[in-house]
């Protein structure tokens, strides 16, 4: 059982002869690319972007793709409940125009009402990080349409090999052209993954990938994937549901803390909290022992100036929610 789902060769033939086409969103292969591209599209517009503002709680895998261009990076705080300290960003970009980049943690809406509040206010452009959400909302509104520009991260829900889907909001030009491509050998590794049955003890290392990734299209299959997806969105995004309340009460009563405890609309994982590396290794143990991928999250900036404001978010596991596995097992122990 894995946080991402794993891509399925049935779900592909299924998805070959679904006869769904449509399709007007620019799909790329991963957030990565699609990060690089929002920003390349902001300087090419001759905005005079002085900076990025990164949340606290980031993977250290998007700091490669800042500094390839002529910006500073700084960083704000983000409280115990995952949302952006508008203070902290307010201090922060005081006559400087600056890039805000805003994450929609484990598919729960960040708190947007301030958060336009400091758009409309402040001298800011807002970019909406969905590598954790798809088919989430805030107030009526689909993730995807809150910031000036936004992008997620379509393997982390859908069991596909690679895609983003890059979306901009406002006036902001972009002559993005990508050419069609059907998979490369690392992605064709990957949808190999349903041949390791066992969770391995190396999954309580944490992620720490530091590549980047050439900018490319979606590959054909996985496009495939997402557009037969869209009929059938509910129903995943109502399997997830149920997960994500199944673990909820099996942790209720557990030594970990749970970071999230209301549902959201299509959650990525169900986030906790743990004291120490001992009781993060007994989780591991159990998950091992029980076939369930348990995996850290995230790897932080090597930074001089990150620090982690709420210290405890450093420690987080995430149990999977994703709506290809069946928790049965935990019912049954209800």
């Amino acid at each position: 059982m894995t946080v991402q789902p794993i891509f399925s060769y049935g779900n592909l033939i299924e998805a070959m002869f679904s006869g769904a086409s449509k399709n007007n969103h620019l799909m790329l292969n991963s957030a990565r690319s699609s990060l690089y591209l929002a920003i390349d599209a902001l300087l090419k517009n001759n905005l005079a972007v002085k900076q990025v503002l990164l949340p606290d709680l980031i993977c250290s895998e998007i700091i490669p793709i800042i500094r390839m261009f002529d910006i500073s990076i700084k960083f704000y705080n983000v409280d115990k409940d995952l949302d952006p300290d508008i203070n902290s960003i307010r201090d922060q970009i005081k006559n400087k125009l600056s890039i805000v980049l805003i994450v929609n943690y484990f598919g729960f809406p960040s708190n947007w009402s301030e958060i336009h509040k400091l758009k409309n206010s402040d001298n800011c452009i807002i970019i909406e990080d969905n590598a954790h959400s798809l088919y989430g909302k805030y107030d009526n509104q689909f993730f995807g349409n809150l910031g000036d520009i936004s992008f997620n991260s379509l393997r982390k829900v859908l069991p596909v090999l690679s895609g983003s889907i890059l979306k901009f909001n406002n006036s902001i030009k972009s002559d993005i052209k990508l050419k069609k491509r059907l998979v490369s050998y690392s992605e064709f590794k990957y949808s190999l993954r349903f041949l390791r049955r066992n969770v391995k003890a190396n999954i309580q290392k944490p992620l720490n990938n530091h590549d980047y990734n050439d900018i490319e299209s979606i590959d054909y299959f996985s496009k495939k994937i997402f557009i037969s997806s869209l009929s059938d969105q509910n129903n995943i995004s109502m399997k997830r549901k149920k997960n994500y309340n199944i673990w909820k009460k099996y942790l209720a009563s557990s030594d970990l803390e749970m970071i999230k405890p209301n549902t959201s609309d299509c959650p990525y994982a169900l986030p906790c909290i743990f004291e120490n590396q001992k009781l993060y290794e007994k989780w591991v143990k159990w998950g091992v022992t029980n076939n369930v991928n348990l995996i850290r999250w995230p790897s932080l900036p090597n930074m001089e100036s990150h620090k982690l404001n709420y210290t405890k978010l450093s420690n987080i596991i995430l149990f999977p929610v994703n709506h290809m596995i069946k928790l049965d097992f935990l019912e049954s122990s209800l």
